[in-house]
C-alpha cells in the first residue's frame, strides 16, 4: 500500500511543477514578448491566390495500378 501512496505523490508532484511551469512561461511570455508601443501581430502582406483549375478524365484514359511482386515466396507451411 505504501508503494501505491509513493508513485500518487509523485504524480501529483509531477502535475503541480509541470503547472506551476507552464503558468510561470505563460507570465514571462506576456511580460517580456508584448510591448506597448507595437502589437504582437505577425503580418505578411495581401495574399496572392492563384486561378482555380479543374480536371476531367474520361473513363478509360487512366489505367488502374495493381501492385504485382515480381517474384512469389511459396505459402507459409506448404
Amino acid at each position: 500500500m505504501s508503494e501505491v501512496k509513493k508513485i500518487t505523490r509523485f504524480t501529483t508532484g509531477a502535475a503541480l511543477l509541470g503547472g506551476t511551469a507552464a503558468v510561470a512561461f505563460g507570465i514571462i511570455g506576456a511580460t517580456v514578448g508584448a510591448s506597448a508601443d507595437q502589437p504582437s501581430v505577425a503580418s505578411g502582406g495581401a495574399m496572392k491566390v492563384g486561378e482555380t483549375s479543374t480536371v476531367t478524365y474520361t473513363p478509360g484514359t487512366i489505367a488502374p495500378v495493381v501492385a504485382k511482386p515480381e517474384v512469389k515466396a511459396p505459402p507459409y507451411g506448404g
